[in-house]
């Protein structure tokens, strides 16, 4: 969660307090009323309540890692009541995910210019073009 938080590390912007909902900002500029994303998800995720009917979803192609996310745990849960422990928390290399943006070259593969964030370094890849700002930098006032 962004923002500020109380001695309890608690957000500021919370439930209770409608996220700090401002009904005149709402009207002139932001339609949440909410300041931040990250804050308008909060509300968003946690006024949908504690359990929701999956089976009313219709899940599509691009629902793929949904599909294979849930079957994932579903057998993990089905594994554990057999007394058998998920690996997944005993293997830390699971967890070196990140999301992450790049610009390459037309002629760099995807694989090659991206490896270094699909292993999780941290070193420098000379296939990214860098600065990005020199590619997008079309000579337009900036907002």
């Amino acid at each position: 969660m962004w923002g500020p938080v109380d001695e309890h590390f608690q957000p500021l912007l919370n439930k209770k307090n409608d996220y700090g909902l401002d009904r005149d900002l709402q009207r002139r500029v932001n339609f949440t009323g909410i300041q931040g994303v990250p804050n308008q998800d909060a509300a968003v995720q946690e006024s949908m309540g504690p359990i929701a009917d999956r089976s009313l979803e219709n899940l599509g192609s691009s629902d793929k890692a949904v599909i294979a996310y849930r079957k994932l745990i579903l057998e993990m849960a089905r594994n554990l009541q057999g007394g058998e422990e998920p690996g997944a928390p005993l293997d830390g290399a699971r967890y070196n995910i990140r999301s992450a943006s790049l610009l390459l070259g037309k002629d760099v593969l995807f694989d090659k210019g991206a490896a270094a964030l699909l292993a999780g370094s941290r070193e420098r890849d000379p296939h990214l073009i860098t600065p990005p700002t020199k590619i997008l930098d079309l000579g337009l006032p900036r907002c």
